[in-house]
């Protein structure tokens, strides 16, 4: 997947939140959500089914609980979740989500030729994972 997507108000996304069980959020609405953005995640907490707000990022800085560039960890690959050292090894046994989306944006390396992938009647929902802060 690349680096972006969104995800508009729809009867689409309205349905798939609702058999989710969660409610979508207009603050989380988008019509371009980047890496680094803020997004909603559907997730299990204490038994309950809830939504919580997101950086697009898996490994944020501690101090400023901002995402740090040096590292793209907005995905990760299948192989690196069985990496003991990876930083998705511990999120992918602990704390997985899912992510709705309308679309998504993929290129083709040139950095200028971009598509945008939907489904026809229907909206996406990307499995995820991710890791909480303590902003102390």
């Amino acid at each position: 997947m690349c680096s972006r997507f969104n995800l508009i108000d729809s009867p689409e996304v309205r349905r798939l939140c609702g058999n989710l069980g969660i409610g979508m959020s207009v603050r989380h609405l988008s019509q371009d959500i980047a890496p680094g953005g803020r997004i909603g995640i559907a997730h299990i907490s204490g038994g309950v089914r809830k939504v919580s707000e997101a950086i697009w990022w898996l490994f944020l800085d501690h101090e400023t609980l901002k995402p740090n560039y040096k590292y793209a960890s907005f995905n990760s690959r299948s192989d690196k979740l069985f990496t003991r050292r990876s930083i998705a090894y511990t999120p992918f046994r602990e704390s997985r989500c899912i992510i709705p989306a309308s679309a998504f944006v993929e290129g083709l390396g040139d950095k200028k030729t971009y598509h945008k992938i939907e489904l026809e009647d229907s909206a996406i929902a990307f499995g995820g994972l991710y890791k909480e802060y303590i902003n102390s």
